[in-house]
């Protein structure tokens, strides 16, 4: 452990830099504090600017100073030339510095924060009422957000480069003692990060304001000594103002928000300093007041909204000509005529929506297949010309003379269960979007009208009983807990793409937007995206709903064809589709499976499954089936998939031993020999006929030890056999019998259906939960309906189950069948007895 210990020490200490050629040199002309001539190699950044103006002159004169506090030339040139593609190249130690090392440091200040002299002088000014700053993008089109900030250092301290663990200690408690005692929207907690626990760095992380140790720049300079201790992060209740506590500064002040009211910002960031508390992000800092920098953002953003509008605007009176490019294959250049565009241009509903507003997103992204997003209800009317023939053309055969019917009686509907065993269908999902009588569509609704529709759909919500009674979680200001769950349960929705981003969808993100589902998780709403209401019912099988990137294979299937169908109608169209889509699937794997499989005929497979299955074997086993309707090919497909399995056979329930005996023994011999069927099996479950004393008392050794036996009951079929409902009645039986447990076993079960954040994380802390089998199991069928009818149970002193870590051995034996349980575990130990004899010599 000491010598693991070490290695990790001095491989982090290389990597940080220390131990690199270029960290020898630089010591090595500090210990002997000779000029630094890497600064003058090629190497070194012509850029420079402590390369620019450290002349070997200035050096000799400025070399065997040093402040009160002891710093030295070498203390603060160390980073730019340990680091010779530093652009400035040097830190200040501490306040005297700047005045002791003066003829190298007002060169280089000159220099950075042209065109400022210090003979200018540096006034502050934190009067957020001289900023002439109304809000450039109050709908939020451009800017996301806006961050102002400043950096404090305290007088009496060393900078950070030469600041004492003490000091920063000291300095830290000051700090949090000002901070803790701000009230009102100021208010709020301070985060150390020493000691900080998981949830709360994560939550942190989230939200961007988690700071990290500074880079080798830093490090050369000496600012990461002693990380993270007296380091840490305050923010107030709505986290709008942010302070990193002895980061590369002291003191880094954000004020920040969502939207562009730079104004609001600074106001929070004056009356935060103003109230005690201790870079702004342009460049050109020094010789302009706090206001002054204020204004100059301001006024360059403006300039830069100007130039972005001009760019991005299409002129409402002028038919767009980017539609004639030919690449443009939209549904919106087919019928967006020159006469429709004169007739339509000048045009506006009750809620003020323009032509240009239902276009523009086909008009910014010319990839678009449609084009066309409606503002509100009145679109479909005023633009007819357009989006009717749009419509007609995207939901053909469907003519808007035909009408549409709603229809939401699910007793019309014929579709009994077609894969009742999930063989083939992962899960089921039925949804409709809905958008309320009154309010603007999606693209032109209004900041308050979002908010009050979400307000009225989740009192409706929260007003439902029975199976449909759940929780409704908003997207602003999620935990991170909650969000982490939704992701598992994969119900959360993002920000919509740059599609309905150019057609308004993405406005205030996320303000007014959140989750709906019920207890089961099997109904779900979403609120706000797309369309105002997302309604959606999902089947119970599986845990996903639509084909992700480590799902290959698995496709989601739905109806294109909607308008003039009726709900129940679509419903029995995607029935009758996926019912098809089976018949297919279920012909082309019969006729597979009729054949000898011609990848065992590969030399390279190596499995006993090759070595066994004959082709006389294979075509006299081939049409056999169990009781329960198991094939041989069900017991031999995972070999079949993965020729490089080992062994390659599952029996999928108890009769396949015996149907199939031909290979399963022959298997069963070779796998666990010398054992021979013939000389039976016995179970012994007497732990007083091991013998078996400490061999490690002291622990030395032997991390662990975990025994394991493997059982399946009587009257079910094997797991790659098990169907559904078999499942979930075998779990219940199971749960029944271990929840009666008493004493030293008894304990909890913990289903991994529906299992919350908090306890996933602790059974994986605890090495306890188990996933989903891999591609062997997943191709035996192990895996369906994943995690329906799977848990775990531990005791309350959680000695059920240890998993050891990397680099410690898990010592267990092969020789099972025709071995007792007490000869087994009597293996075991003379077997571990033996590596220990060996250890200790």
């Amino acid at each position: 452990m000491q010598t693991s210990l070490y290695l990790l020490t001095e491989t982090a200490k290389y990597l940080s830099g220390g131990d690199t050629p270029m960290a020898k040199e630089c010591k090595r002309l500090r210990d002997e504090n000779k000029f630094p001539e890497p600064l003058l190699s090629d190497k070194a950044n012509p850029k420079s600017l402590v390369r620019k103006y450290l002349t070997r002159e200035l050096f000799e004169s400025l070399k065997d100073k040093k402040t009160p506090r002891g710093v030295t030339l070498w203390d603060c040139i160390n980073s730019g030339v340990e680091n010779l593609d530093s652009g400035t190249g040097v830190y200040a130690g501490d306040e005297e510095s700047y005045k002791e090392f003066a003829e190298l440091f007002d060169k280089i200040i000159e220099d950075y924060h042209s065109p400022y002299k210090l003979a200018d002088g540096h006034v502050s000014d934190m009067n957020p009422e001289k900023i002439d700053a109304p809000n450039v993008d109050p709908e939020n089109k451009f800017i996301r957000s806006t961050r102002i900030r400043v950096a404090r250092n305290l007088k009496g301290y060393g900078l950070t480069p030469t600041l004492g663990k003490e000091e920063r200690k000291e300095l830290e408690k000051k700090v949090v003692d000002v901070l803790n005692s701000l009230t009102g929207d100021l208010a709020g907690t301070y985060y150390p990060l020493s000691g900080m626990d998981e949830k709360t760095r994560q939550q942190l992380v989230d939200d961007h304001f988690l700071f990290k140790k500074g880079d080798r720049f830093l490090e050369a300079a000496g600012i990461n000594k002693e990380w993270p201790e007296g380091r840490g992060i305050y923010h107030n209740n709505d986290k709008t103002f942010l302070v990193w506590v002895n980061e590369e500064d002291q003191l880094r002040i954000i004020s920040m928000e969502k939207g562009s009211d730079i104004g609001s910002v600074f106001s929070r960031l004056c009356r935060a300093v103003n109230a005690g508390v201790f870079d702004i992000s342009n460049r050109r800092r020094l010789g302009l007041s706090e206001v002054q920098c204020v204004q100059d953002m301001y006024n360059g953003v403006k300039k830069l909204l100007e130039i972005e509008n001009a760019e991005k605007q299409f002129d409402p009176d002028k038919f767009p000509e980017v539609l004639n490019n030919p690449e443009v294959k939209s549904l919106l250049k087919k019928h967006l005529s020159q006469e429709i565009f004169n007739e339509l241009k000048d045009k506006k509903t009750s809620n003020g929506v323009t032509l240009l507003q239902c276009i523009n997103s086909g008009l910014q992204n010319l990839d678009s297949s449609t084009g066309v997003y409606a503002g509100d209800e009145e679109s479909y009317t005023l633009f007819a010309p357009m989006f009717d023939k749009i419509i007609e053309d995207y939901h053909s055969p469907y003519k808007l003379a035909n009408k549409h019917t709603s229809d939401m009686n699910p007793e019309k509907v014929e579709a009994p269960d077609l894969d009742a065993d999930g063989f083939f269908i992962r899960s089921t999902r039925i949804r409709v979007a809905r958008n309320l009588k009154g309010y603007a569509l999606t693209p032109a609704v209004s900041k308050e009208a979002r908010i009050e529709i979400e307000k009225k759909v989740t009192g409706v919500l929260n007003s439902l009983t029975g199976d449909l009674s759940g929780t409704y979680y908003p997207l602003q200001g999620m935990s991170e807990d909650v969000r982490e769950q939704l992701v598992q349960d994969h119900f959360l929705f993002k920000k919509g793409d740059r599609f309905l981003e150019a057609a308004g969808v993405n406005k205030e993100w996320p303000e007014g937007r959140g989750i709906f589902h019920n207890n089961d998780k099997t109904f779900l709403v979403w609120v706000n995206e797309e369309d105002q209401l997302r309604i959606i019912s999902r089947g119970i099988h599986g845990e996903h709903s639509v084909s992700t990137g480590e799902d290959a294979g698995v496709f989601d299937i739905s109806n294109r064809r909607r308008l003039g169908l009726s709900e129940v109608q679509c419903v029995q169209d995607m029935y009758n589709g996926v019912k098809k889509l089976l018949e297919i699937e279920q012909a082309a794997i019969q006729e597979k499976r009729s054949k000898f499989p011609a990848g065992l005929k590969d030399e390279s497979v190596k499995s006993l499954l090759k070595k066994y299955l004959t082709e006389e074997m294979f075509t006299a086993l081939k049409d056999k089936k169990t009781s329960r309707g198991s094939t041989l090919y069900d017991c031999i497909n995972s070999g079949v998939e993965n020729l490089d399995s080992s062994c390659g056979v599952y029996a999928c329930d108890e009769e396949c031993y015996e149907m199939f005996s031909d290979l399963f023994n022959a298997v069963i011999e070779d796998y666990h020999g010398p054992y021979k069927l013939a000389d039976k099996h016995v179970s012994d479950m007497s732990p007083e006929k091991v013998d078996a004393p400490n061999l490690d008392s002291e622990g030395k050794f032997i991390r662990s030890t975990r025994i394991r036996v493997a059982r399946n009951v009587k009257g079910f079929a094997l797991a790659p056999g098990l169907a559904s409902k078999e499942r979930v009645e075998l779990e219940e039986k199971i749960v029944k019998v271990l929840a009666s447990l008493t004493g030293d076993l008894a304990g909890k079960y913990y289903p991994l259906s529906g299992m919350d954040e908090k306890t996933r994380k602790q059974l994986v802390d605890d090495h306890f939960l188990f996933k989903k089998g891999d591609r062997f199991l997943e191709a035996a069928g192990i895996n369906k309906q994943w995690p329906e009818g799977r848990g775990i149970f531990h005791n309350n002193d959680k000695t059920f189950l240890v998993w050891e870590d990397a680099g410690v051995f898990d010592i267990s034996n092969r020789r099972r069948l025709g071995l007792s349980e007490v000869q087994c575990v009597q293996d075991m130990y003379n077997g571990v007895k033996k590596l220990m004899e060996i250890e200790q010599a």
